[in-house]
């Protein structure tokens, strides 16, 4: 079993940071992937050419995420390292904000 989730962080109870996706994990005891994308729904529902990336441990599961989620118009790549992916996207939301 996997799951896709957005990217970020949450505050630990003694005040420090840690990723969603470790959150998510941690709680359910489930497997889980991150997709974070330099693009906007909107683009992506307009069918403008739109690149994101999936951060997956298991390699399996990240080429079913791909392959559900990988159209001629929204390019993904999948890549081992959870962590940066999730990282990187929620550093791009928070400049973004």
């Amino acid at each position: 079993m996997f799951f896709l989730t957005l990217q970020g962080f949450g505050e630990t109870p003694g005040g420090g940071i840690e990723l969603i996706s470790d959150v998510i994990r941690n709680i359910l005891g489930i497997e889980v992937s991150v997709l974070m994308g330099a693009n906007l729904a909107n683009e992506v529902a307009d069918e403008k050419f739109c690149e994101s990336c999936i951060g997956s441990k298991n390699r399996e599961s990240g080429k079913i995420l791909k392959d559900l989620l990988q159209t001629d118009n929204f390019r993904i790549t999948v890549v081992p390292d959870c962590h940066s992916v999730e990282i990187c996207g929620a550093l791009k939301a928070l400049i973004n904000c």
